[in-house]
Protein backbone atom coordinates (compact mmCIF):
# COMPACT_ATOMS: atom_id res chain seq x y z
CA UNK A 1 0.00 0.00 0.00
CA UNK A 2 1.33 3.72 0.08
CA UNK A 3 2.30 3.57 3.24
CA UNK A 4 4.48 0.56 2.66
CA UNK A 5 6.10 2.61 -0.59
CA UNK A 6 6.25 5.56 1.88
CA UNK A 7 8.55 3.67 4.47
CA UNK A 8 10.67 2.20 1.75
CA UNK A 9 11.15 5.32 0.38
CA UNK A 10 12.40 6.92 3.12
CA UNK A 11 15.02 4.00 4.08
CA UNK A 12 16.27 4.84 0.91
CA UNK A 13 16.91 8.81 1.53
CA UNK A 14 20.21 9.21 2.80
CA UNK A 15 19.26 12.44 4.50
CA UNK A 16 16.52 11.09 6.36
CA UNK A 17 17.26 10.28 10.16
CA UNK A 18 15.47 7.50 12.37
CA UNK A 19 14.60 8.30 15.63
CA UNK A 20 13.29 6.05 18.73
CA UNK A 21 13.86 5.40 22.30
CA UNK A 22 15.95 2.44 22.13
CA UNK A 23 17.19 2.18 18.61
CA UNK A 24 18.65 -1.17 19.72
CA UNK A 25 15.13 -2.81 19.41
CA UNK A 26 14.18 -1.40 16.29
CA UNK A 27 16.84 -2.05 14.41
CA UNK A 28 16.26 -5.55 15.80
CA UNK A 29 12.79 -5.57 14.24
CA UNK A 30 13.88 -3.96 11.15
CA UNK A 31 17.39 -6.31 10.52
CA UNK A 32 16.05 -9.60 11.52
CA UNK A 33 11.90 -9.34 9.63
CA UNK A 34 11.30 -6.40 7.49
CA UNK A 35 14.82 -6.66 5.65
CA UNK A 36 14.93 -10.83 5.24
CA UNK A 37 10.94 -11.34 4.94
CA UNK A 38 9.67 -8.26 3.46
CA UNK A 39 12.69 -6.89 1.33
CA UNK A 40 12.94 -3.23 3.36
CA UNK A 41 16.25 -1.95 3.06
CA UNK A 42 19.17 -1.97 6.30
CA UNK A 43 19.52 1.61 7.68
CA UNK A 44 23.19 2.00 8.50
CA UNK A 45 23.80 3.08 12.63
CA UNK A 46 24.65 6.91 11.31
CA UNK A 47 21.14 7.10 10.46
CA UNK A 48 19.77 6.24 13.60
CA UNK A 49 19.69 8.58 16.46
CA UNK A 50 18.41 7.30 20.32
CA UNK A 51 16.21 9.32 22.51
CA UNK A 52 17.63 6.90 25.25
CA UNK A 53 21.29 7.48 24.78
CA UNK A 54 20.41 11.44 25.13
CA UNK A 55 18.82 10.83 28.13
CA UNK A 56 21.24 8.85 29.37
CA UNK A 57 23.83 11.59 29.23
CA UNK A 58 21.55 13.78 31.31
CA UNK A 59 21.18 11.43 33.59
CA UNK A 60 17.38 11.06 33.15
CA UNK A 61 15.96 7.20 33.43
CA UNK A 62 16.51 4.96 30.91
CA UNK A 63 13.29 3.39 30.63
CA UNK A 64 11.02 6.12 28.26
CA UNK A 65 7.80 5.99 30.33
CA UNK A 66 10.01 6.88 33.61
CA UNK A 67 11.74 9.54 31.82
CA UNK A 68 8.62 11.23 30.43
CA UNK A 69 6.82 11.24 33.98
CA UNK A 70 10.40 12.88 35.25
CA UNK A 71 10.16 15.54 32.77
CA UNK A 72 6.55 15.95 32.72
CA UNK A 73 5.64 15.50 29.60
CA UNK A 74 2.10 16.03 27.54
CA UNK A 75 2.34 13.04 26.63
CA UNK A 76 2.83 10.18 28.57
CA UNK A 77 3.75 7.00 28.03
CA UNK A 78 0.63 4.02 28.03
CA UNK A 79 0.70 0.94 30.39
CA UNK A 80 0.06 -2.56 27.96
CA UNK A 81 0.95 -5.92 28.28
CA UNK A 82 2.50 -6.04 24.60
CA UNK A 83 3.61 -9.95 25.99
CA UNK A 84 0.19 -10.97 25.14
CA UNK A 85 0.46 -10.94 21.38
CA UNK A 86 3.35 -13.63 21.73
CA UNK A 87 2.52 -16.08 24.81
CA UNK A 88 -0.56 -17.91 25.04
CA UNK A 89 -2.96 -16.36 27.60
CA UNK A 90 -3.63 -19.40 30.27
CA UNK A 91 -7.19 -19.88 28.99
CA UNK A 92 -5.62 -20.59 25.56
CA UNK A 93 -2.76 -22.07 26.45
CA UNK A 94 -3.98 -25.65 25.99
CA UNK A 95 -4.23 -24.43 22.27
CA UNK A 96 -1.49 -22.89 22.02
CA UNK A 97 -3.22 -20.37 20.72
CA UNK A 98 -2.11 -16.69 21.15
CA UNK A 99 -4.65 -13.35 21.84
CA UNK A 100 -4.94 -11.81 18.22
CA UNK A 101 -8.53 -10.77 18.57
CA UNK A 102 -9.47 -7.33 16.41
CA UNK A 103 -10.11 -6.06 19.74
CA UNK A 104 -6.37 -6.54 21.44
CA UNK A 105 -4.50 -5.61 18.02
CA UNK A 106 -6.67 -2.23 18.26
CA UNK A 107 -5.32 -1.96 21.42
CA UNK A 108 -1.68 -2.23 20.29
CA UNK A 109 -2.15 0.28 17.28
CA UNK A 110 -2.87 2.75 20.09
CA UNK A 111 -0.35 1.54 22.29
CA UNK A 112 2.35 2.02 19.45
CA UNK A 113 0.63 5.33 18.58
CA UNK A 114 0.88 7.10 21.87
CA UNK A 115 4.36 5.77 22.36
CA UNK A 116 5.40 7.45 18.76
CA UNK A 117 3.65 10.59 20.55
CA UNK A 118 5.79 10.39 23.69
CA UNK A 119 9.26 9.59 21.53
CA UNK A 120 8.62 12.79 19.89
CA UNK A 121 7.84 15.36 22.36
CA UNK A 122 10.57 13.74 24.34
CA UNK A 123 13.01 14.45 21.37
CA UNK A 124 11.93 18.12 21.06
CA UNK A 125 12.28 18.38 24.76
CA UNK A 126 16.10 16.57 24.82
CA UNK A 127 17.73 17.34 21.52
CA UNK A 128 20.82 15.34 20.05
CA UNK A 129 23.99 13.56 21.39
CA UNK A 130 26.52 16.23 21.01
CA UNK A 131 29.22 15.50 17.88
CA UNK A 132 31.75 14.16 20.74
CA UNK A 133 29.03 11.63 22.37
CA UNK A 134 27.42 11.15 19.11
CA UNK A 135 30.60 9.24 17.98
CA UNK A 136 31.16 7.58 21.36
CA UNK A 137 27.81 6.05 20.68
CA UNK A 138 28.45 4.98 17.04
CA UNK A 139 31.10 2.92 18.60
CA UNK A 140 28.97 1.18 21.09
CA UNK A 141 26.44 0.11 18.67
CA UNK A 142 29.13 -1.27 16.75
CA UNK A 143 30.57 -3.23 19.89
CA UNK A 144 27.35 -4.48 20.92
CA UNK A 145 26.62 -5.86 17.35
CA UNK A 146 29.83 -7.59 16.69
CA UNK A 147 29.19 -9.02 20.15
CA UNK A 148 31.83 -11.10 21.94
CA UNK A 149 32.12 -15.61 21.08
CA UNK A 150 30.72 -17.74 23.49
CA UNK A 151 32.43 -21.05 24.64
CA UNK A 152 29.44 -23.19 24.75
CA UNK A 153 31.11 -26.34 25.25
CA UNK A 154 32.61 -24.92 28.27
CA UNK A 155 29.79 -23.42 29.72
CA UNK A 156 28.22 -26.23 29.81
CA UNK A 157 30.40 -28.33 30.93
CA UNK A 158 31.16 -25.70 34.32
CA UNK A 159 27.43 -25.92 34.43
CA UNK A 160 27.37 -29.87 34.99
CA UNK A 161 30.37 -29.22 37.25
CA UNK A 162 28.30 -27.04 39.30
CA UNK A 163 24.82 -29.00 39.35
CA UNK A 164 26.99 -31.63 40.80
CA UNK A 165 29.21 -30.18 43.43
CA UNK A 166 26.04 -28.07 44.33
CA UNK A 167 24.11 -31.38 45.24
CA UNK A 168 27.05 -33.07 47.62
CA UNK A 169 27.27 -29.90 49.09
CA UNK A 170 23.24 -29.82 49.58
CA UNK A 171 23.70 -33.11 51.28
CA UNK A 172 26.13 -32.51 53.50
CA UNK A 173 24.23 -29.27 54.77
CA UNK A 174 20.92 -30.98 55.28
CA UNK A 175 23.16 -33.74 56.74
CA UNK A 176 24.84 -31.12 59.22
CA UNK A 177 21.78 -28.78 59.56
CA UNK A 178 18.58 -31.10 58.49
CA UNK A 179 17.33 -27.53 56.62
CA UNK A 180 18.27 -26.40 53.42
CA UNK A 181 19.94 -23.65 52.96
CA UNK A 182 16.90 -21.73 51.78
CA UNK A 183 14.94 -21.79 54.82
CA UNK A 184 16.55 -18.71 56.18
CA UNK A 185 14.77 -18.49 59.37
CA UNK A 186 15.08 -22.22 60.53
CA UNK A 187 18.36 -21.68 59.48
CA UNK A 188 18.90 -19.05 61.94
CA UNK A 189 17.68 -20.87 64.61
CA UNK A 190 19.80 -23.88 63.96
CA UNK A 191 22.90 -21.45 64.41
CA UNK A 192 21.44 -20.04 67.24
CA UNK A 193 21.10 -23.22 69.00
CA UNK A 194 24.99 -23.75 68.22
CA UNK A 195 26.13 -20.82 69.59
CA UNK A 196 26.28 -18.06 66.92
CA UNK A 197 23.62 -14.97 66.95
CA UNK A 198 23.70 -13.69 62.88
CA UNK A 199 22.26 -10.44 61.98
CA UNK A 200 21.86 -11.66 58.34
CA UNK A 201 22.39 -13.78 55.72
CA UNK A 202 23.45 -11.61 52.94
CA UNK A 203 26.86 -12.80 51.32
CA UNK A 204 28.91 -10.03 52.63
CA UNK A 205 27.85 -10.27 55.89
CA UNK A 206 28.68 -14.27 56.04
CA UNK A 207 31.87 -13.14 54.27
CA UNK A 208 32.64 -10.64 57.23
CA UNK A 209 31.96 -13.10 59.95
CA UNK A 210 33.91 -16.06 58.21
CA UNK A 211 36.82 -13.78 57.46
CA UNK A 212 36.53 -14.37 53.42
CA UNK A 213 35.73 -12.00 50.79
CA UNK A 214 32.09 -13.12 49.16
CA UNK A 215 32.82 -14.96 46.00
CA UNK A 216 32.24 -12.54 43.34
CA UNK A 217 32.28 -9.64 45.30
CA UNK A 218 34.30 -7.18 43.13
CA UNK A 219 33.25 -4.35 45.14
CA UNK A 220 35.10 -5.47 48.17
CA UNK A 221 38.35 -6.26 46.37
CA UNK A 222 37.74 -2.57 44.17
CA UNK A 223 40.74 -0.59 45.94
CA UNK A 224 43.04 -3.68 47.06
CA UNK A 225 42.78 -2.66 50.72
CA UNK A 226 43.46 -5.86 53.41
CA UNK A 227 41.60 -4.32 55.82
CA UNK A 228 38.46 -5.15 53.70
CA UNK A 229 38.95 -9.10 54.92
CA UNK A 230 38.56 -9.28 59.03
CA UNK A 231 40.00 -12.02 60.82
CA UNK A 232 36.32 -13.51 61.43
CA UNK A 233 34.31 -14.92 63.86
CA UNK A 234 35.43 -17.63 65.98
CA UNK A 235 32.77 -20.25 66.00
CA UNK A 236 32.47 -24.13 65.81
CA UNK A 237 33.76 -26.28 62.61
CA UNK A 238 30.71 -27.71 62.03
CA UNK A 239 28.86 -23.69 62.20
CA UNK A 240 31.70 -22.34 60.05
CA UNK A 241 31.14 -25.35 57.41
CA UNK A 242 27.45 -24.74 56.95
CA UNK A 243 27.74 -20.99 56.56
CA UNK A 244 30.67 -22.06 53.82
CA UNK A 245 28.51 -24.19 51.81
CA UNK A 246 25.91 -21.57 52.03
CA UNK A 247 28.16 -18.93 50.47
CA UNK A 248 29.07 -21.43 47.73
CA UNK A 249 25.37 -22.89 46.43
CA UNK A 250 24.30 -19.00 46.86
CA UNK A 251 26.89 -17.62 44.78
CA UNK A 252 25.59 -15.03 42.09
CA UNK A 253 28.12 -15.12 39.97
CA UNK A 254 27.37 -19.27 38.69
CA UNK A 255 23.53 -17.41 37.10
CA UNK A 256 26.16 -15.79 34.79
CA UNK A 257 26.39 -19.67 32.86
CA UNK A 258 22.28 -19.90 32.07
CA UNK A 259 22.60 -15.88 30.94
CA UNK A 260 25.38 -17.22 28.64
CA UNK A 261 23.63 -19.61 26.85
CA UNK A 262 20.25 -17.61 26.86
CA UNK A 263 21.94 -14.44 25.54
CA UNK A 264 24.12 -16.34 22.78
CA UNK A 265 23.18 -15.91 19.30
CA UNK A 266 22.84 -18.97 16.80
CA UNK A 267 26.84 -17.90 15.55
CA UNK A 268 27.94 -18.42 19.28
CA UNK A 269 28.52 -14.30 20.19
CA UNK A 270 26.47 -12.49 22.59
CA UNK A 271 25.20 -8.89 21.84
CA UNK A 272 24.06 -6.22 23.62
CA UNK A 273 25.83 -6.37 26.82
CA UNK A 274 27.00 -2.54 26.47
CA UNK A 275 25.06 -0.02 27.25
CA UNK A 276 26.05 3.74 26.83
CA UNK A 277 26.30 5.90 28.79
CA UNK A 278 24.58 3.58 31.82
CA UNK A 279 26.50 5.19 34.38
CA UNK A 280 26.30 8.67 36.02
CA UNK A 281 29.87 9.49 34.45
CA UNK A 282 29.25 8.59 31.39
CA UNK A 283 30.80 4.81 31.85
CA UNK A 284 29.17 1.97 29.88
CA UNK A 285 27.26 -0.40 32.02
CA UNK A 286 27.14 -4.35 31.69
CA UNK A 287 23.58 -5.86 30.63
CA UNK A 288 22.82 -9.38 30.05
CA UNK A 289 25.64 -11.33 31.31
CA UNK A 290 27.88 -8.39 32.76
CA UNK A 291 31.11 -8.66 31.46
CA UNK A 292 32.43 -5.90 33.44
CA UNK A 293 31.90 -7.97 36.38
CA UNK A 294 33.47 -11.08 36.84
CA UNK A 295 35.10 -12.54 39.81
CA UNK A 296 39.01 -12.52 39.85
CA UNK A 297 40.48 -16.33 40.24
CA UNK A 298 40.65 -16.83 43.88
CA UNK A 299 42.72 -20.07 44.65
CA UNK A 300 46.26 -19.99 44.95
CA UNK A 301 48.95 -22.34 44.92
CA UNK A 302 52.52 -21.96 46.38
CA UNK A 303 50.93 -18.39 47.15
CA UNK A 304 50.17 -17.89 43.25
CA UNK A 305 46.86 -17.86 41.32
CA UNK A 306 46.48 -21.36 39.31
CA UNK A 307 47.26 -21.28 36.12
CA UNK A 308 44.24 -20.10 33.45
CA UNK A 309 45.49 -23.40 31.38
CA UNK A 310 44.85 -25.68 34.49
CA UNK A 311 41.76 -24.47 35.32
CA UNK A 312 40.06 -24.48 31.40
CA UNK A 313 41.45 -27.93 31.22
CA UNK A 314 39.86 -29.43 34.73
CA UNK A 315 36.61 -27.30 34.09
CA UNK A 316 36.63 -28.97 30.35
CA UNK A 317 36.27 -32.53 31.67
CA UNK A 318 32.83 -31.39 33.39
CA UNK A 319 33.83 -33.79 36.25
CA UNK A 320 33.59 -31.53 39.78
CA UNK A 321 36.24 -34.68 41.03
CA UNK A 322 38.48 -33.97 38.74
CA UNK A 323 38.44 -29.75 39.12
CA UNK A 324 38.84 -30.85 43.17
CA UNK A 325 41.77 -33.17 42.65
CA UNK A 326 44.06 -31.13 40.07
CA UNK A 327 42.73 -27.43 40.86
CA UNK A 328 40.43 -27.17 44.25
CA UNK A 329 36.46 -26.41 45.41
CA UNK A 330 34.71 -26.73 42.25
CA UNK A 331 32.01 -24.11 42.03
CA UNK A 332 35.00 -21.64 43.47
CA UNK A 333 37.06 -23.03 40.63
CA UNK A 334 34.16 -22.15 38.36
CA UNK A 335 33.46 -18.80 39.75
CA UNK A 336 37.20 -17.59 39.28
CA UNK A 337 37.26 -19.64 35.59
CA UNK A 338 34.00 -17.61 34.48
CA UNK A 339 35.80 -15.15 32.66
CA UNK A 340 37.43 -17.96 30.30
CA UNK A 341 33.80 -18.41 28.59
CA UNK A 342 34.43 -15.57 26.80
CA UNK A 343 36.54 -16.11 23.34
CA UNK A 344 38.46 -13.76 21.38
CA UNK A 345 39.21 -14.30 18.14
CA UNK A 346 42.18 -16.24 16.71
CA UNK A 347 45.80 -14.54 16.50
CA UNK A 348 43.87 -11.92 19.60
CA UNK A 349 43.67 -11.90 23.53
CA UNK A 350 41.51 -9.85 25.56
CA UNK A 351 43.58 -7.60 28.33
CA UNK A 352 41.76 -7.60 31.78
CA UNK A 353 42.35 -3.97 33.73
CA UNK A 354 40.45 -1.55 35.64
CA UNK A 355 40.78 1.70 37.43
CA UNK A 356 40.65 1.99 41.05
CA UNK A 357 37.82 4.03 42.80
CA UNK A 358 36.93 5.09 38.89
CA UNK A 359 33.51 6.06 39.62
CA UNK A 360 34.33 8.44 42.36
CA UNK A 361 37.71 9.95 40.67
CA UNK A 362 35.39 10.84 37.48
CA UNK A 363 32.32 12.43 39.62
CA UNK A 364 35.02 14.32 41.96
CA UNK A 365 36.65 15.54 39.18
CA UNK A 366 33.95 16.64 36.98
CA UNK A 367 32.48 18.43 40.30
CA UNK A 368 36.04 20.28 40.23
CA UNK A 369 36.86 18.64 43.68
CA UNK A 370 40.70 18.28 42.86
CA UNK A 371 41.46 18.28 46.74
CA UNK A 372 39.50 14.45 47.17
CA UNK A 373 41.32 13.81 44.35
CA UNK A 374 44.76 14.82 45.09
CA UNK A 375 43.31 12.79 48.82
CA UNK A 376 42.58 9.45 46.33
CA UNK A 377 46.02 9.91 44.66
CA UNK A 378 48.05 10.23 48.38
CA UNK A 379 46.57 6.50 48.46
CA UNK A 380 43.84 7.56 51.48
CA UNK A 381 40.39 6.66 51.48
CA UNK A 382 37.89 8.70 50.18
CA UNK A 383 35.45 7.52 51.76
CA UNK A 384 36.66 7.22 55.01
CA UNK A 385 37.47 10.97 54.73
CA UNK A 386 33.75 11.44 53.97
CA UNK A 387 32.96 9.57 57.11
CA UNK A 388 35.23 11.41 59.54
CA UNK A 389 33.56 14.75 58.36
CA UNK A 390 30.11 13.80 58.51
CA UNK A 391 30.89 12.23 62.09
CA UNK A 392 33.18 14.56 63.28
CA UNK A 393 36.03 12.49 64.13
CA UNK A 394 38.82 9.88 62.45
CA UNK A 395 37.15 6.88 60.62
CA UNK A 396 39.09 3.61 59.29
CA UNK A 397 37.70 0.79 57.82
CA UNK A 398 38.52 -0.75 61.36
CA UNK A 399 36.19 1.40 62.65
Amino acid sequence: GEDTVWLRKVAEDPKCVFIAFNVALEKAIRRNIMVPDFGFPDIPNERWHDVQAVAAMKVLPQDMGRAAAVLGLAEQKQDFDVKKLSRPSKARKTLGEYDRSATTLAEVDQYCLQDVATEVEMHKRLGWLPAGERLVWLLNQKVNERGIRIDLPYVRNAKRIVADASAVLLAEFRALTGLAPTQGAKFKDWLLDHGVLIASLDKEHIADILGTVAIGDEDARQYGDENLITAGVAMPADVRRVLSIRQLVGSSSISKLARMEECVCEDGRARGLLQYHGTGPGRSAGRLLQPHNFPRPTLKENDEIIPVERIVAAIMSGNNRVVEATVGPAIETVVGGLRHALVPEKANAFISGDYSGIQARLVLALAGQHDKTALMASGADVYCDMAAAIFKRPIDKKK
